[in-house]
């Protein structure tokens, strides 16, 4: 808004300085800022922190933490055969039914001779004695990796000892040198300030003085040198003392490799005897079975081997089947883990016993299990797995490192959802934790 203030009208031949001219206050007033935009301005602010805040977690949360490819739920399975050949007689069985160890499901009519079932008799103790001496080899074994893994010990610190003993021994040489430089100072000193003395009087000429200068600054210098070597020598102790290493490039050492392979072959070996122990445990049941149709030779009663829920029933009422034809499959509810995927780049940090979270995908409150890998499989989609498993893994696997984890505890769930075996998860640990 324009303010102006008119004087009064004189004649122009009566205006003769221009500080008499009449001053024009101007006065500018803003248009007042519309609420909606004031709460605009605030929305965006906010939105542009939120966004920034949001970016800089996601970052940390993907450079901090090394996450699964793909993880889910898998477990064993356990066949139910036929231990003899005849026609079965199954009770009603559906997939997803619980059935506990020693249920009777079914019976099947014994069709075969009594020196026919003595063969499969004599097979079934073959596979037991079989069984047994593999759990004794498996056994040796394990033994001896726990042997290589207290020998490897007992060599690092053997190793770590002569290295402590060492560098006592480079320490000694390196006080002795120190002492030496000190000497030769101390006499350089004397011996400037000698000829000091005689340059002062007219004795000897200057330039001997300037030499004995050199002398005493080099022999200080060497001191110095002495004194840093020595210093070095010290820490050196330390480190070998406490088993670290201050030069060359940080590596872990053969003694920990080492241990770590131990550590997981006898993994895989106790795998390996569970197996067995399994397939024992069948293989009696089975010559249990055998044994009380030779006495009954007509009729067999077929019972479940185990606890477990009910994965396919592979055989039907009426059918004929032949000796150890399978008849069911059961999911042992009791044996769960979770198989994870991770890539090969990752290889280092992945190691029996290393602690983990699980996340099962699809819970309502997203929470972590803690768990443990149990066995580490390198080479995935390259090599042969398992086959007594509910869920293969996939076909595109390449490049990946096959994980099992062990949780500490499973969440409760019904034998109709298959014990949630398939169910997708993720697997989280941090890069930095040990």
């Amino acid at each position: 808004m324009l303010n102006h203030k008119l004087p009064e009208s004189k004649s122009s031949s009566s205006i003769t300085n221009l500080d008499q001219l009449p001053l024009i206050k101007v006065e500018l007033k803003s248009a007042p800022i519309p609420p909606q935009v004031k709460v605009f301005r605030i929305f965006r602010l906010v939105m542009a922190f939120s966004a920034v805040i949001t970016v800089g977690l996601i970052a940390t949360k993907h450079y901090s933490q090394v996450r699964s490819r793909q993880a889910f739920i898998n477990a064993e399975i356990v066949s139910v055969r036929n231990p003899i050949a005849g026609n079965l007689q199954l009770k009603n069985l559906q997939p997803g039914q619980l059935i506990t160890s020693g249920e009777n499901i079914g019976a099947i009519k014994n069709l075969r001779e009594g020196a026919e079932l003595e063969v499969t008799k004599q097979g079934l103790i073959s596979q037991i004695e079989q069984a047994k001496q593999t759990l004794v080899s498996l056994d040796a074994q394990i033994a001896n990796r726990r042997q290589l893994i207290a020998q490897v010990e007992a060599e690092a610190n053997n190793q770590q000892s002569l290295g402590v003993d060492y560098e006592m021994q480079q320490l000694e040489i390196v006080q002795n040198q120190l002492n030496h430089s000190l000497f030769v100072a101390k006499t350089a000193q004397k011996e400037q300030n000698r000829l000091q003395a005689l340059s002062a009087q007219g004795v000897i000429a200057q330039d001997k003085v300037e030499r004995s200068q050199l002398n005493y600054n080099r022999a200080q210098n060497m001191v110095k040198s002495a004194r840093s070597q020595l210093k070095q020598a010290q820490q050196k102790i330390e480190a070998a003392k406490a088993g670290l290493q201050l030069e060359g490039s940080k590596t872990l050492g053969y003694s920990e490799i080492r241990q770590r392979e131990l550590q997981t072959e006898i993994s895989d070996l106790q795998q390996q005897k569970a197996e067995v122990a399994v397939r024992q445990q069948t293989t009696e049941v089975e010559l249990t079975k055998i044994n009380r149709q030779l006495s009954l030779n007509q009729r067999a009663v077929i019972t479940s081997p185990t606890n477990g829920t009910i994965w396919s029933v592979e055989s039907k009422t009426g059918e004929y089947a032949d000796p150890s034809t399978p008849i069911l499959e059961l999911l042992n509810c009791q044996n769960r883990w979770v198989e994870a995927f991770f890539s090969e780049q990752n290889t280092d940090k992945l190691y029996p016993g290393r602690p983990v979270n699980v996340r099962l995908l699809g819970t309502e409150n997203n929470q972590f299990i803690s768990g443990t890998i149990e066995s580490v499989r390198a080479g995935s989609g390259r090599v042969e797995t398992g086959k007594d498993i509910a869920v293969p893994p996939p076909n595109n696997v390449s490049r990946q490192v096959a994980v099992r984890v062990r949780l500490n505890e499973f969440p409760e769930v019904d034998s109709v959802q298959f014990c949630d075996v398939g169910r997708s998860a993720e697997v989280v640990f941090n890069r930095g934790s040990i």
